[in-house]
């Protein structure tokens, strides 16, 4: 099963989601496509296994946010900075991630992935207040939009000229969240 995911992120990475075939993920796993089929339905089912290699990494980022009590600057800039470089070292993973992200047939899967980790930050934030309180859930369902959105454009598309800040501005947005809102 590993090797068709393996081979899925190649194929998926070089002619996109849309694009790819399942029979080059066969013959670049070295099996044939009745084997592929028998683990995965279709490329969605392969995307799903794909992101789900992602979220042990991006699950432990979010868990951190309730080690940072009453954080700084720099402490929030570090932890956005660990996110900058889990997108960074699985560049391919999320863009595939991304670019399947308005498949029909993913949106259920992807809603629920959503609301997940939303819900592992909602927590995390409320454990890192002092004062217990939980964050406005909408808000951090912006936030983590726009989170995983910029990272997206700074990071794998790289579309701004000054990374550094915004970065920065990203940071702050989030310090003032974890400063209780």
């Amino acid at each position: 099963m590993n090797a068709f995911i393996d081979a899925a992120i190649t194929v998926f990475g070089r002619d996109g989601f849309r694009s790819a075939r399942m029979e080059d993920v066969a013959d670049l796993a070295g099996r044939s496509r009745t084997t592929l089929y028998t683990y995965f339905r279709g490329r969605t089912d392969l995307v799903l296994a794909i992101r789900h290699r992602l979220h042990p990494e991006t699950n432990a980022l979010f868990v951190r946010v309730a080690e940072l009590v009453d954080p700084t600057h720099e402490q929030v800039r570090q932890w956005v900075d660990d996110f900058a470089d889990v997108f960074d070292r699985r560049r391919v993973e999320w863009a595939i991630s991304m670019e399947a992200l308005s498949e029909p047939a993913l949106h259920e899967s992807l809603q629920a992935e959503m609301q997940a980790a939303i819900t592992v930050l909602v927590e995390a934030i409320g454990q890192a207040r002092r004062d217990g309180r939980q964050p406005r859930r909408a808000r951090i369902e912006i936030l983590f939009s726009q989170l995983l959105y910029t990272m997206h454009l700074v990071v794998i598309r790289e579309v701004f000229s000054d990374r550094d800040e915004v970065m920065d501005e990203l940071a702050r947005v989030w310090l003032e969240e974890l400063r209780e809102g």
